[in-house]
């Protein structure tokens, strides 16, 4: 499972994960202009008396067996108080925890009652609601032409290498921010520069399409739920502006908007299941859409009279100018019904095989390549956990590498079921260290391409693309469900560039590995610093280098960010640092009227670059350590 959602919390009774969604319209409208001077960490309100639920009676019987003191990977309280009640609103009404929540049974009242408990803020009256950055002025003719960061990598072939930056290596210490926005449920979605405009996608349901230069506003779309794809920008003739964006949400369903305005062109639900999600970035190849589906059902499944689990990961071909569904491909067969559990309650199988991340096109041999999650259900099967080639054309199956076999993983169970576990814990659970990072190819031995692929085991894979044959494989350090390769990787065609992950003992840091024989050419340690946000005095909250998010390439620098908020520059050859960015310690005045905004963790997409600017992500909503605040944060040279 990904890093949140691979950042998996247990499945204990209404366990709060912060994951933002809200159930509003889908139309794209014109974007009002923001108050100055907001501070939405203002001191709180006084509670005004009166009768409803007791949120501390609902913490107490819901909550604090998860977060008081937190256990596994679950936030504590103090951090959960340095949300905002409508983010802990949402999360458990419209949210990945809206399993264990509003469909548990919790009421509105008891909701809220909650929130407010929390955070000691009434959701959502004495906050104020996401205020948007000032409109732009003109919205002139959108084009991809120039320099452009455009989906996950600049690239087709996923290798998050910006041949035309518009800004030199030696320029990155000159790097000062022109503007910044700060946004409600920003913690997956990587940014995008494309046409003189950034794209960003939140888990609040909100898409913006913001002024490269100003940070201005042309529109925001509102989802019906969570964003968390980043989003693809192609051509599309049926478009008035010729161009189309291209991403989908948590409801799984998949939009294409009018790139200049917003307006709804076409959605396509793409699939039923109720646990099913979208989360990887699609890929646009000539007039298809290629949509990777994966799945939440790990984190829900414990829950008592749960029918597990019958979620798989997919990939979905789609017409790009009408949504049309061309094929669909499942990761794993049809599940069967198994043995009741010990509640009496049915159980099927296979299960599992989610797909994070984007796909790779091989447009040569005409194949995808996608890498897949855990296994949900001990049944043997050959997908999860694995590198898999899909016909372009068809979806059919070219062929298939698991690469681990037997990591059946539900989130809250132990490691060796017991009489007191949930019901359908599997008697071993496993280690949770699925493929959350896309493949890539690249020249190997004798100038022939491999197909290089990352787990959060550590390890570092190159298959024949052929026929999926490893040819060889190198550990990077000790790997966990929150250690080893997480986002991603990035090359220049010369070395391969690894982030190590791991937080708790391993060999955090980058690795640059030899494509030919998966020799680790130089290793640079991730630097042990003080997190900013601690001298905020939240000493509660995680403080943890581990570099967990994607990394990025421009000539002459490899640029990782790491969980304490520094954002750095490598020397491509050697591995020394040049340059270290804290972007968790600047304070922030946005373009909506927010003030003195931090940024925080470093995960999940990497600092993008376009057209002579860096734009980077700040803040991975309080999750593992961090302010709650979500910053981007776009820089050029001198601030010019």
């Amino acid at each position: 499972m990904r890093f949140l959602a691979r950042h998996t919390l247990p499945a204990l009774p209404f366990t709060l994960l912060i994951l933002l969604t809200s159930c509003i319209g889908a139309n794209a409208y014109a974007v009002d202009s923001a108050p100055p001077g907001v501070d939405r960490r203002a001191p709180a309100k006084p509670l005004p008396p009166g009768g409803g639920p007791d949120g501390g009676k609902v913490f107490a019987d819901h909550c604090a067996s998860c977060h008081e003191p937190s256990v596994e990977r679950a936030p504590s309280k103090l951090d959960l108080a340095q949300r905002w009640p409508d983010q802990i609103v949402a999360a458990l009404t419209s949210g990945v925890m809206k399993f264990q929540g509003k469909d548990a049974g919790l009421t509105e009242d008891e909701i809220d009652a909650v929130a407010t408990f929390i955070t000691g803020r009434r959701p959502p009256k004495d906050i104020p609601a996401q205020i948007n950055p000032p409109a732009c002025e003109s919205n002139p003719r959108f084009s991809l032409s120039g320099s452009n960061w455009n989906g996950w990598s600049p690239d087709a072939s996923n290798h998050r290498y910006q041949s035309n930056p518009g800004l030199r290596a030696e320029d990155l210490s000159r790097l000062q921010v022109k503007w910044s926005f700060t946004f409600i449920g920003g913690r997956y979605g990587q940014p995008i520069i494309a046409g003189g405009r950034v794209f960003i996608s939140s888990s609040a349901g909100k898409v913006y399409s913001l002024d490269a230069k100003t940070g201005c506003a042309y529109w925001r779309f509102d989802s019906t739920s969570g964003v968390r794809t980043t989003l693809v920008i192609d051509k599309n003739s049926k478009s008035p502006s010729g161009y189309a964006a291209y991403f989908g949400n948590f409801d799984k369903v998949f939009y294409a908007v009018d790139a200049a305005t917003g307006k709804k062109l076409w959605e396509t639900v793409v699939e039923t299941h109720p646990r099913q999600v979208l989360t990887g970035s699609p890929v646009v190849y000539k007039n298809w859409v290629v949509v990777p589906v994966s799945t939440w059902e790990e984190t829900g499944a414990t829950a008592p009279n749960y029918e597990c689990c019958t979620a798989r990961g997919s990939v979905v071909m789609l017409n790009k100018l009408t949504g049309q569904i061309i094929w669909k491909t499942y990761m794993l067969p049809e599940p069967q019904p198994l043995a009741k559990n010990v509640l009496g309650v049915q159980t099927y199988g296979p299960a599992g095989a989610a797909i994070w991340s984007t796909p790779t096109i091989d447009a040569k041999r005409k194949q995808i390549y996608v890498t897949t999650g855990d296994s949900f259900v001990d049944v043997p099967e050959d997908s999860s956990e694995a590198v898999i080639a899909l016909d372009l054309k068809t979806g059919a199956f070219r062929w298939k590498r698991q690469l681990t076999v037997g990591d059946v993983y539900l989130s809250g169970c132990p490691a060796v079921k017991k009489p007191t576990s949930p019901a359908n814990c599997p008697e071993k659970n496993g280690v949770d260290s699925d493929f959350g990072a896309p493949a890539f190819l690249i020249k190997g031995a004798k100038g022939k391409d491999v197909l290089i692929a990352g787990q959060k085991s550590s390890q570092v894979y190159a298959l024949n693309p052929v026929n999926g044959k490893l040819i060889w494989q190198t550990r990077l350090g000790k790997g966990s469900a929150l250690g080893g390769i997480e986002w991603g990787m990035a090359t220049d065609g010369k070395l391969i560039y690894a982030a190590n992950a791991d937080i708790a003992g391993g060999r955090p840091g980058i690795h640059a590995l030899n494509p030919v024989n998966g020799e680790i050419v130089w290793y640079t340690p991730a630097p042990k610093v003080r997190c900013a946000w601690r001298d905020e005095g939240m000493s509660g909250t995680v403080c943890i280098n581990a570099n967990s998010q994607a990394p990025s390439m421009i000539p002459g620098a490899l640029i990782a960010g790491t969980m304490d908020g520094h954002l750095r520059a490598y020397d491509p050859k050697t591995g020394q640092i040049s340059w270290d960015l804290d972007t968790a310690a600047g304070k922030y005045n946005t373009v909506n009227g927010y003030i003195d905004q931090r940024g925080g963790a470093l995960d999940a997409g990497g600092a993008v670059f376009a057209d002579g600017m860096m734009v980077v992500l700040s803040g991975y909503n309080g999750m593992l350590g961090g302010t709650p605040n979500n910053v981007i944060l776009a820089y050029s040279v001198d601030g010019k």
